[in-house]
């Protein structure tokens, strides 16, 4: 089974008309959240990991976690608030404006988790994004991913909202532990700058992940191991909304290594570039028509194979 850990965030975007703000759709979002949503509609098993409120807006999480046959089984529930961003838009690119600090996902905790279920059902651990800004839950998911690596395959993307982040300097330092967790790093340029690195400074690291994707937009990705690299183009696509394209790309990462039945010793020595290049082209198409979408909306196997047979 795949799991996907982290925060869970009401999306409001805006309805606009004649230029002005005329009120907000809700969307159900948060990229672990996302990708375990994408993961579901490519049709792979997956659980999501986290904690959800007791309010209206949790609840509306929770039932569209069911609606999209993603596990909720490892979902703690709190009566603290959910998590809210509400979204504004400026030369195409998406901004944020988060409502998070004491919210129930925040104080996710080690006694919120059914520790010994996830170690025996997981075999794919995907985590990430601005839950590791915040305590208790950022050491929480670190400790439970720390605890699955010698099993699982660990995915991490960091997905940075510099903004966002109460202590930037404790929030480094987990990131730099979720780096040396993690067997894939997918990280994007943005990501790269807001963090204030170099993708050399990455690549150089002693305890760097055994590969790394960078994702670069419109200009697509490169693919990095320690024994190969090569780049690959973005796929053609009118863009309505670039909402949610990495959640995509990544969520079609795990539905691919889990449909490749891809395991933790399999990864690095079985796993050669024509093999990397088929999940990659994979997952560029799976964002280019979450990017023909308005909204954080990952597309079903069925929408992939129309759009790009």
């Amino acid at each position: 089974m795949i799991a996907s850990a982290g925060e869970s965030i009401i999306d409001f975007t805006p309805i606009t008309q004649n230029g002005k703000l005329k009120g907000f759709l809700v969307h159900p979002g948060g990229s672990p959240y996302n990708v375990a949503v994408g993961v579901a509609r490519l049709g792979a098993k997956v659980a999501f990991v986290g904690k959800l409120s007791n309010d209206m807006f949790g609840n509306l999480l929770i039932n569209h976690l069911l609606e999209n046959n993603v596990e909720t089984y490892f979902v703690a529930r709190s009566n603290l608030p959910s998590a809210l961003a509400f979204v504004t838009y400026e030369h195409g690119d998406a901004l944020y404006t988060f409502r998070v600090s004491d919210s129930a996902d925040v104080t996710l905790s080690t006694q919120d988790l059914k520790i010994e279920q996830i170690h025996r059902q997981v075999g794919i651990f995907h985590f990430g994004s601005l839950i590791l800004g915040f305590s208790p839950a950022g050491n929480t998911i670190l400790e439970l991913a720390r605890g699955l690596q010698q099993k699982a395959i660990i995915t991490y993307d960091p997905n940075v909202r510099k903004d966002l982040i109460p202590s930037w300097h404790d929030y480094m330092e987990n990131v730099m532990l979720a780096i040396q967790i993690a067997d894939i790093l997918k990280i994007s340029s943005n990501d790269i700058m807001h963090l204030g690195l170099e993708l050399n400074d990455i690549i150089r690291f002693e305890n760097r992940p055994p590969i790394i994707i960078l994702t670069k937009g419109k200009d697509g990705c490169t693919f990095y191991s320690k024994d190969f690299q090569f780049d690959l183009p973005a796929v053609p696509v009118t863009i309505e909304d670039t909402i949610g394209a990495g959640d995509a790309f990544m969520a079609a990462i795990l539905y691919k290594l889990s449909a490749m039945a891809i395991t933790k010793d399999k990864l690095i020595t079985y796993v050669k570039p024509k093999i990397w290049e088929e999940i990659l082209t994979f997952a560029l198409k799976a964002a280019a028509v979450t990017c023909s979408k308005k909204g954080a909306d990952p597309p079903t196997l069925s929408e992939i194979n129309k759009i790009y047979p």
